[in-house]
């Protein structure tokens, strides 16, 4: 078995005379099978019969490369693949986009395309040319060229001057652009359109006076628009005339068509003037009649003017003063001489008689007010000054009463209630008018040697309500001890002086108890003297039993 290059080759063993045999041949890397020679035996598809005891088969391998064709991508071509050693290797040269601004035409390859002696990756080489386009600008039709050229890419064109559309009586055109928008840098194929921005004409419609020189009315209208007519002119009267509107000249047509022009026109008719008397507001109409032009003006009767409160009215004439005839819209106002009003101002006491003050003072004057003045109290009330009713004004407008009004108070008393000494006070409070009187409860008194008490009730008698300052002292009924009793057959002088209501008592004896009682036995005061002479006083008027020691002595007092 003879080998060249680099592989490994099998047969089968042992073999035998006319045993047919299968050839395994496995390359190494880098190298592919080639092929087999003999002279001894015919191998096909790997197989041979042994015909002979010795055999001689000779074994090629052959080297490879791998030779790589790309695009300008880098993307690997089908015509890439494995070269045996010393061949050349080809390929087709691909194609390669042409972009906006150029084409390509392949050239060759890079590196230069060798036999194969090692591994070899080659890339196209091309060519460039700048790519041209067309540009075209087309009306609105899209038929009529307006410009066309063959511009080479990147090249900045000015576009054709803005073409002109012609219009009809109804409408005009004006260019507005084209379409797509321009794009002065040429980049591809492109048209232009031309567009135009329809316009209805528009005409002026104006409406002149009889003098055919002061506008009425001047408008701007689309074609076909309705013409509105104006509202109908008025044309000033002269002194002579006074003049309605007629018609326009030319009749006036339905829609818009061209610029035109109408004229009013007038009937004349012969003028009347209103002529007016009228009160001095200008308004309230006295006497109106409407007469022609220089007719005699006949004047009324002087009217009156009824008074304001400030002023009273006389009249003085006309404004202006009235002309003998009409010669024109006349208005004539009643003047009057004002005179200022007085008015009478009168502040009156509560009791809406009692004059406090007043004045008679013309309209507008300042009202002075007097002094606030004084309310006497009642035994229920005392009464302090609130203001007048109602609220002075400042100013007079009128006749008018001012009514002072006060402040009502309850008045309160004190109500106190002593005890038969007419100094210990049992019970002191202060109540509004009319309230209701509350009673303590009854008092006692603490008995002596010669007496006990018991409670009687108050004095003077006690009223339900308050109504003034009251006190009310306790009275008591005494009952003498068995021990103390004096007949009043052995009753014994006292020395004793009246004086209003006080009682002078002289020439007693110090240390001796006394008792003051009144008729019916009911002590009024007792004690111990303390002196040779003291003093008493009674509640009020009446005859007295007055007992000192052992003398006791009756005694009125008045």
């Amino acid at each position: 078995m003879n080998k060249t290059g680099s592989g490994t080759v099998t047969i089968p063993s042992p073999a035998y005379l006319w045993d047919t045999l299968t050839i395994k041949a496995v390359p190494d890397e880098g190298y592919i099978f080639g092929s087999y020679s003999s002279k001894d035996v015919t191998i096909e598809d790997d197989k041979f019969v042994v015909t002979k005891t010795s055999v001689a088969i000779d074994v090629e391998f052959l080297k490879v490369y791998n030779i790589t064709f790309k695009d300008d991508d880098g993307y690997v071509l089908d015509c890439s693949g494995i070269v045996v050693a010393g061949e050349m290797p080809s390929c087709e040269g691909p194609e390669k986009a042409k972009t906006p601004k150029y084409s390509y035409t392949f050239t060759g390859w890079s590196p230069k395309v060798v036999a194969a002696e090692a591994d070899a990756e080659y890339t196209p080489l091309y060519s460039e040319s700048i790519n041209k386009y067309k540009v075209t600008f087309l009306d609105y039709d899209s038929i009529t060229v307006i410009s066309e050229e063959v511009l080479e890419y990147g090249f900045i064109f000015d576009p054709p001057e803005d073409p002109i559309r012609t219009g009809s009586q109804a409408v005009s055109y004006e260019f507005s652009g084209w379409t797509p928008q321009v794009n002065l840098f040429v980049s591809e194929d492109v048209s232009y359109y031309a567009t135009y921005t329809e316009t209805k004409n528009k005409y002026k419609v104006t409406f002149l006076d009889f003098d055919e020189k002061t506008v009425i009315s001047e408008k701007e209208l689309e074609y076909g628009s309705t013409i509105t007519v104006p509202e109908d002119p008025a044309r000033a009267a002269t002194k002579e005339f006074t003049y309605s509107f007629k018609e326009w000249s030319p009749a006036v047509a339905e829609t818009v068509s061209e610029n035109v022009v109408y004229i009013a026109t007038y009937e004349a008719s012969k003028k009347k003037y209103k002529v007016s008397f009228r009160e001095f507001d200008g308004k309230t109409v006295i006497c109106e009649k409407e007469l022609e032009y220089g007719s005699v003006i006949e004047v009324p009767e002087a009217p009156t003017r009824r008074g304001t409160k400030e002023f009273s009215y006389s009249f003085k004439g006309w404004s202006p003063a009235v002309a003998e005839t009409v010669s024109g819209y006349a208005v004539y106002v009643a003047t009057y001489e004002a005179s200022k009003n007085k008015y009478k101002v009168t502040f009156l006491d509560y009791d809406e008689k009692t004059v406090v003050s007043e004045k008679e003072l013309e309209y507008g004057s300042v009202i002075e007010v007097p002094e606030d003045p004084s309310r006497a109290a009642t035994k229920e009330f005392s009464y302090s000054f609130k203001g007048w009713s109602p609220a002075v004004a400042e100013t007079v407008s009128e006749n008018i009463a001012y009514v002072a009004t006060y402040e009502a108070s309850k008045n309160k008393y004190k109500v106190t209630f002593l005890d038969y000494d007419e100094k210990t006070v049992i019970s002191e409070t202060e109540l509004e008018y009319g309230s209701a009187i509350t009673v303590p409860e009854d008092p006692t008194r603490e008995a002596t040697k010669e007496f006990s008490y018991s409670f009687k009730g108050w004095s003077p008698a006690v009223a339900e309500t308050i109504a003034e300052e009251v006190v009310y002292v306790a009275v008591y009924d005494s009952t003498e001890m068995p021990e103390a009793l004096v007949s009043s057959n052995t009753l014994q002088k006292l020395n004793v002086w009246v004086a209003g209501r006080t009682l002078q008592v002289q020439n007693n004896a110090s240390g001796s108890r006394y008792a003051l009682m009144d008729m019916q036995g009911r002590i009024l005061a007792d004690g111990s003297v303390s002196g040779k002479n003291f003093s008493l006083n009674v509640p009020y008027a009446g005859t007295y039993v007055l007992r000192v020691g052992s003398q006791i002595q009756r005694v009125i007092v008045r």
